[in-house]
């Protein structure tokens, strides 16, 4: 994955550059971690209404099916360190716990980075309310904690969505860090 200065967006002409006028800034309620987000997202919160806190950003509308992106830690477990020696491993664990949601099913992973660190981008096929939409988890392991954005859109959108997953694993940053 390329890190630069600039988000960058996947589009059907190649690579166009974002600038920070044209995205949002998302930081968490707690101050832990922030990133960058197409505009066409707004703040998604803990509840419909709009009340609540905010848990990450969405694009869900009746037309884009839901469309969410969240970013999440959690305490590490058995793999402690993403590498392409461990990864396999790595990903099984994650594998293991969609196995509880049988309408979940595992389809590719490949390695990228997140929070400058070697990370796995795992594609699971989601079978919701008679549709399949994709659920894509980017995660790696910084300081003994398991970080994983989760982007969840409809195959069909793939190509207007798939864009902005990557623009936030690019761009997210724990506070304290560059």
């Amino acid at each position: 994955m390329m890190r630069c200065g600039l988000a960058l967006l996947v589009s059907c002409g190649g690579l166009l550059a974002a600038s920070a006028e044209e995205t949002k800034l998302f930081r968490s309620p707690g101050g832990d971690y922030e990133f960058r987000y197409p505009n066409e997202f707004w703040i998604d919160t803990e509840f419909a209404d709009g009340s609540g806190k905010p848990v990450g950003i969405t694009a869900s509308t009746v037309q884009n099916g839901d469309t969410m992106i969240n970013f999440h830690a959690m305490p590490v477990r058995a793999v402690t360190m993403v590498a392409a020696d461990t990864a396999q491993a790595y990903v099984d664990q994650y594998i293991r716990d969609f196995k509880v949601m049988p309408r979940v099913k595992f389809m590719s992973w490949a390695m990228t980075s997140l929070l400058g660190r070697p990370a796995v981008d795992m594609r699971f096929d989601e079978r919701i309310v008679g549709r399949n939409r994709l659920r894509r988890v980017i995660a790696t392991v910084v300081g003994g904690k398991d970080y994983f954005l989760m982007c969840l859109y409809r195959h069909d959108r793939a190509d207007k969505f798939s864009p902005a997953c990557e623009m936030v694993a690019a761009s997210v940053r724990l506070s304290g860090t560059p």
